[in-house]
């Protein structure tokens, strides 16, 4: 095998080579650490710099509906056997802050057979027009008892419906 030059392991030269690569393979792994450390923080930093950049939309507030007193005295109308023209949708900013409960939304002319079915109960329904949708209400709620009365109704007229404030 002839002459073969490995270091001696009493040697303090062997010990010094050890070490150094015992020292080199920690500085590395602590090198590829903080790289890895240091990426992953500017993804976060990124992502959460794109969220505060975004601007702010500011709060649209309607205008309050004015409602002037008549200065005529109030004539009532006499009953006549006609029968009451078509239902005109609503704008529902007009509406104000009333509690109703929703029936179906749609098209107009898909709400005119579940309408007709839903007067024959005698429910006071109103159609809307919120976001180019047109939606069936019954209401307005006056009271705790009066909307358990209309939730029973369309409970028997086996309809689904959801509370919502106009």
């Amino acid at each position: 095998m002839g002459d073969s030059h490995l270091p001696n392991p009493d040697a303090a030269s062997y010990e010094l080579a050890l070490a150094n690569r015992k020292l080199v393979t920690i500085v590395m792994g602590m090198t590829l650490m903080m790289g890895l450390i240091a990426c992953l923080s500017y993804l976060a930093g990124r992502s959460v710099t794109g969220i505060r950049t975004e601007k702010a939309r500011p709060a649209v507030i309607p205008p309050p509906v004015i409602v002037e007193a008549p200065t005529a005295p109030i004539q009532r109308a006499e009953m006549s056997p006609q029968p009451p023209p078509a239902p005109t949708p609503v704008v529902a900013s007009l509406l104000g802050p009333q509690l109703y409960l929703q029936v179906a939304a749609g098209a107009e002319s898909d709400l005119a057979p579940l309408r007709s079915n839903l007067e024959k109960d005698a429910l006071p329904l109103r159609t809307v027009l919120i976001d180019d949708i047109f939606r069936l209400l019954v209401g307005p709620v006056r009271d705790s008892a009066h909307q358990k009365e209309l939730e029973g109704k369309l409970r028997q007229a086996d309809r689904q419906f959801f509370p919502r404030r106009l």
